[in-house]
Parts: structure tokens; C-alpha cells; sequence
């Protein structure tokens, strides 16, 4: 009974265990320029760990901004825990992210986005995901982000290009059988180590 409980709680310690990183998941440069429109947002597939997304906003060509509409699944099982901003996003002054429950940015305002943030060079290696959901003109959330779709849109209206890189997190949550397995194991390394006192206590006497 010990070495089965034992093994339970191996399998929920290694079922918690840290995902390796998953890779850039998009690049307009090679993937393609993102969609500018918000009903019809790009599909960016994430894996679990580490999911880099690379683009570029700003008033490219004189002609107003370019507008950057993205759409992420966090499946079952599973929370965007983080999205940090990385070396190479270069805002000339403040550029624009906002997410919107969903699959699809539906507004142009502040109000039915579920948050947003004004993000610059000094947010370099900062995890924002918080941030976005304090806004008091926003719906609001606190991270992170459970299973469902997110639409987000992305926008800086400073003349030229302006470069973006976030690193999204998706991270797993144990699931109740393995928050079990994980209680049995524990409380099978406790019994081990009461009746390993009691033993000791016993051999003395």
C-alpha cells in the first residue's frame, strides 16, 4: 500500500512538473502580418510553456495605425499564467495591448475589454498579464487567465514601425485526480515516516 502511494505521488509531482519552451508561435515576419481586422482575428495556436509572439505596430505608412488583432485558446486544463514583455519590443514612446473575452475584439473603447495596459521599453522583462486587468474602465480580471478564448489587439500610433516581442505563458493546473494522487503520496511519506519513528523509538527502548 506505501509503494503504491509513493508511486501516486511521483506520478502528481512529475504531472506538475515544468513544461520546456515551446518556441516562437508567431512571427509577422515569417508567419505573416496580423489581421487588421478585430472580427476576424489571426488564430495563434500555444503550447504549454513558453509561446513568443513577435510583430510590429505604428503608423508604418503614413496613412494611420496599423492595427494588430490576434486570437488564443487556453484549453481546459491549462492558464495563461503570464505574458511578459521582451528584449527587441521598441515603442517610440507608449504603444497599446488590449484582450477582449472571446474570439473577436468587438469594441474600440475601453469598456467591454476585459483589460489593457499602455506598455513601453521600461516594461521590458515585466510580466504585464496583471496589470491589464486592474483598469477600473475595463471589466477587469485577476491573473491569471483560465481555459477559454482571448482576442487581443495591439496598436501604436507613433510614425514608423513599432517593433513588439511577448513571451505567453501557458501554464498546466493539476486536475482534481491529480491534486488526489498528490495527497495520497504525502500522506503515504508521512505514514512511512511515523512508523519509521516508531521503530526507532521501539529498537531504543
Amino acid at each position: 500500500m506505501l509503494k503504491i502511494r509513493s508511486l501516486l505521488g511521483m506520478s502528481a509531482l512529475l504531472a506538475l512538473a515544468p513544461v520546456a519552451h515551446a518556441g516562437v508561435a508567431w512571427n509577422e515576419a515569417t508567419n505573416g502580418d496580423f489581421s487588421d481586422d478585430g472580427l476576424a482575428p489571426t488564430f495563434v495556436a500555444l503550447a504549454l510553456g513558453s509561446n513568443e509572439i513577435r510583430g510590429a505596430s505604428g503608423d508604418l505608412f503614413g496613412g494611420g495605425p496599423d492595427l494588430d488583432y490576434f486570437r488564443i485558446t487556453i484549453p481546459v486544463g491549462a492558464v495563461l499564467s503570464s505574458i511578459t514583455v521582451l528584449a527587441g519590443t521598441t515603442p517610440p514612446t507608449l504603444a497599446f495591448m488590449g484582450i477582449q473575452a472571446g474570439t473577436q475584439v468587438t469594441t474600440n473603447s475601453a469598456g467591454p475589454l476585459l483589460g489593457y495596459i499602455l506598455y513601453e521599453m521600461n516594461d521590458i522583462g515585466r510580466d504585464i498579464l496583471p496589470v491589464m486587468g486592474e483598469d477600473l474602465n475595463t471589466i477587469g480580471f485577476t491573473a491569471p487567465l483560465p481555459s477559454g478564448d482571448y482576442a487581443f489587439w495591439i496598436q501604436d500610433y507613433d510614425s514608423g514601425a513599432s517593433p513588439y516581442q511577448f513571451d505567453f505563458t501557458v501554464t498546466a493546473v493539476p486536475e482534481p485526480a491529480s491534486a488526489l494522487m498528490l495527497a495520497l503520496g504525502v500522506a503515504g511519506l508521512g505514514g512511512l515516516h511515523a512508523r519509521r519513528r516508531r521503530s526507532a523509538a521501539s529498537a531504543a527502548a
